[in-house]
């Protein structure tokens, strides 16, 4: 059976729902896979708060001989409770697996697994670290998760809630990017910079854009709220919001309609 979950209105209450969703799959994942139940056991059902789940989750995917384990425990625990924000983001980039993904089945399976939810979560927490001076911890955690996933997030990157990084390998997304909320992507993506100019050389990716597999978007430009980006175009000039872009280097192809790309996760192009 597929579940399906949706973000609430109340951050907590969001929160609330994705933890239940979380703690049922568990335990019927324990009782039915028992070689998976010390798997389960640590990341779910040993927790009592999704924030603990997090933190563990987090934890578990920075695990690195270079980290002290009582030093990372510690640090991502602090992180996650000083930032509130940390555990609504990652509450809602769940619900939206759940939402797009056909193949999540519920959020236990992403929970664990999915190298772009994962490779995320550390994104969030190497921002917090970025933001407060701790840059070289920060660059630190960004390079465990691009050996460990394949993806490369800067730490510096603004990011927003509801994203999702469908199957994620070979994904990168550069320093001064902006990504607004409710974006999906495919693997191989890339938000990469033009130059070496300082200040801002990325992309900003407005609500609702679809980027398909191998799609490359360079340079300080905007990427139009619904919008849909087709798999391994190369965009180098803004897109009007809800416009269909294809090609090297990619143009206009037609006009997107209905939910926005990112939820509908139609990569098919106007025949």
């Amino acid at each position: 059976m597929h579940h399906r979950l949706r973000a609430v209105d109340n951050n907590s209450a969001t929160i609330h729902a994705i933890w239940q969703s979380l703690q049922s799959e568990a335990a019927e994942l324990a009782r039915t896979e028992h070689a998976l139940s010390v798997l389960v056991d640590k990341h779910v059902c040993a927790h009592v708060r999704f924030e603990d789940a997090l933190t563990a989750c987090i934890v578990g995917s920075l695990a690195d001989p270079l980290l002290p384990p009582s030093f990372l425990s510690s640090t991502i625990a602090r992180i996650v409770e000083e930032d509130d924000d940390i555990a609504l983001a990652a509450a809602l980039d769940l619900a939206a697996i759940v939402e797009r993904d056909p193949a999540a089945d519920g959020a236990l399976r992403p929970f664990l697994f999915y190298p772009g939810f994962r490779a995320l979560q550390i994104y969030r927490a190497a921002h917090h670290l970025w933001a407060r001076g701790k840059r070289d911890m920060a660059l630190l955690f960004q390079s465990i998760a691009s050996r460990r996933f394949s993806i490369d997030i800067h730490p510096a990157a603004s990011i927003g809630t509801g994203i999702f990084i469908d199957h994620g390998f070979g994904v990168v997304i550069g320093e001064t990017a902006v990504l607004e909320n409710n974006i999906s992507m495919l693997h191989e993506v890339t938000i990469g910079g033009t130059g070496k100019r300082a200040g801002r050389r990325h992309a900003h990716i407005r609500e609702g854009v679809l980027l398909a597999a191998g799609a490359t978007i360079l340079g300080d430009i905007e990427v139009g709220a619904a919008a849909k980006v087709g798999a391994g175009s190369l965009v180098i000039n803004s897109i009007a919001a809800r416009s269909t872009v294809i090609g090297v280097p990619s143009i206009v192809v037609g006009s997107t309609s209905g939910d926005a790309p990112a939820f509908a996760m139609d990569q098919g192009l106007p025949s």
